[in-house]
């Protein structure tokens, strides 16, 4: 019970943390050091932060607690982060697909869905005990530093295609 009581937690953390998350960069006076961590603008790449952060920072508390004997804890994580993205940007590009812009009410729906999404997969993958080989934890471990270094230098250096881009209603960041 535990465990699925801190499964719901870090769906909330991750939310409400994700969501405050979209402000801070602004709230810092854009702040370099805080741009690393906080969306910079209103590309999805940067949105991507508000999701894989947060359930970062939760599994640092969480791995403290009851997921001290869990084997497979770090490659479960990092496979539902992956996978937490992807569902934001298949769901998103959906629904722009199905029904044209949805504006902020579309935003907030995708937010809900991946890391809801990304949390009962955490879960299940958490349960399964797949993954908890010494290897899979390397790799995990790999993966993490991969995907913050990616996301450190794809905020300031991003890539020139449209994923990356500030859309033309997004006013603030360094990327245009």
């Amino acid at each position: 019970m535990e465990r699925k009581k801190m499964l719901i937690s870090g769906f909330f953390f991750t939310f409400i943390i994700g969501t405050l998350m979209h402000f801070t960069y602004h709230w810092t006076g854009c702040s370099a050091i805080t741009g690393l961590f906080v969306p910079v603008n209103e590309s999805m790449w940067e949105h991507l932060k508000m999701l894989a952060i947060p359930m970062l920072l939760f599994g640092l508390f969480e791995k403290r607690g009851y997921a001290k004997e869990l084997k497979n804890f770090w490659p479960a994580r990092l496979l539902s982060i992956v996978s937490g993205m992807v569902i934001l940007v298949l769901f998103y590009d959906l629904w722009l697909v199905v029904a044209g812009d949805g504006g902020l009410t579309l935003d907030i729906i995708d937010f809900v869905v991946g890391v809801a999404l990304a949390w009962v997969i955490n879960g299940k993958l958490l349960a399964s005990g797949r993954f908890a080989s010494k290897t899979a934890r390397t790799l995990a471990a790999v993966g993490i530093a991969a995907l913050l270094a990616i996301f450190f230098v794809f905020t300031w250096q991003p890539p020139q295609v449209n994923f990356f881009r500030d859309p033309p209603t997004g006013t603030f960041g360094p990327v245009k």
